[in-house]
């Protein structure tokens, strides 16, 4: 009961911060293809960016295929968001970037709720509480420098491939990396840890 207490608290909050960064003025830093540098206040949306210079001035919309990268101030923490092409995009998508290197990991997260109705529709995939849930996604995407795309490597919800063999095979140019995944000591779960081990070790 605890373990789901504290998974329910930690979707509520993650949740919770989530929605107020996306729904309020939050500080800054636009950096585009140009070169240009532009500080202020944005709110993420799908596609773009609502920008204003300060709380007084009217906004003004940047689509992500003109910015190279987001820096957005989360209280003391700056986070970086990237314009990354992946696979069948017509166009970049504004992906965060967790770790830098060789190979970058990159992070896409989006929350929600999900009401559970008396059959109880909606109590699975997530900490049920109160009548419904919180739900938090995460897709993670590889990409290497000579890389024109980015691979997606499925979510924390579902790998659509086999991540074993997946990984393995990206990361086959370091045989002591795809040894852990082989023999289980790095699973899923561990990516940001395979990712930074690579940088680190095979480079």
């Amino acid at each position: 009961m605890k373990s789901s207490l504290r998974a329910y608290l930690f979707l509520l909050i993650s949740f919770l911060v989530h929605s107020f960064l996306n729904g309020q003025r939050t500080p800054v830093e636009l950096r585009f293809t140009d070169g240009t540098i532009r500080t202020g206040l944005g709110k993420l949306k799908e596609k773009e960016i609502k920008f204003r210079t300060d709380k007084k001035t009217k906004p003004q919309y940047f689509l992500f295929e003109d910015l190279n990268e987001i820096i957005i101030q989360e209280g003391s923490k700056r986070v970086k968001y990237k314009s990354v092409w992946i696979e069948n995009s017509e166009k970049p998508i504004m992906l965060q970037l967790i770790t830098k290197g060789a190979v970058n990991l990159y992070q896409k997260s989006s929350f929600g709720y999900m009401p559970t109705g008396p059959s109880g529709v909606g109590s699975t995939g997530g900490t049920s509480f109160g009548g419904g849930q919180f739900y938090a996604v995460n897709n993670y995407y590889l990409k290497r420098k000579s890389q024109v795309n980015a691979l997606h490597m499925g979510s924390n919800q579902l790998f659509a491939k086999n991540f074993k063999k997946a990984a393995s095979n990206y990361f086959k140019d370091c045989t002591a990396l795809v040894d852990k995944i082989q023999i289980g000591e790095y699973k899923k779960k561990h990516l940001k840890e395979i990712v930074t081990y690579y940088n680190n070790e095979c480079n």
